[in-house]
């Protein structure tokens, strides 16, 4: 019998970047939270005082360090935005990512992970 204890992270996710434009997505964390009457209801995590980290990986490599374009709030919300400044330093590839959210307490889940594309927008505005 083969039994698997935990998970390799709390949302498993493709993240589908293009360089060159605004990349913005919007996560909300709740916990499933069991009345006493029965009832489950889902209560946003209050994430003041985390600190996120997100990197992008090709074969073990960091290609890039995106922690500072993830903005935490008290109603749970987790938005990644990447500017389109910051975005056309990306360069095509593909590889693996992942969110860590560190609490106050210094303990560390990780929220979401997956495999990462960036591609180039195909649309350009052209100089006269």
């Amino acid at each position: 019998m083969t039994a698997t204890l935990g998970r390799l992270g709390l949302l498993e996710a493709r993240l589908l970047l293009v360089a060159g434009v605004t990349n913005h997505v919007r996560l909300l964390w709740v916990r499933n939270i069991l009345r006493a009457d029965g009832s489950r209801t889902a209560v946003p995590v209050d994430l003041t005082g985390w600190n996120p980290r997100l990197q992008l990986r090709r074969d073990g490599k960091v290609l890039a360090d995106l922690s500072d374009c993830v903005a935490l709030d008290a109603q749970g919300h987790v938005d990644i935005h990447i500017t389109d400044e910051r975005s056309s330093t990306l360069s095509p590839y593909a590889g693996a990512w992942d969110l860590l959210l560190e609490s106050p307490q210094g303990e560390v889940t990780r929220l979401v992970y997956g495999e990462w594309t960036v591609t180039s927008a195909i649309s350009r505005k052209e100089l006269s």
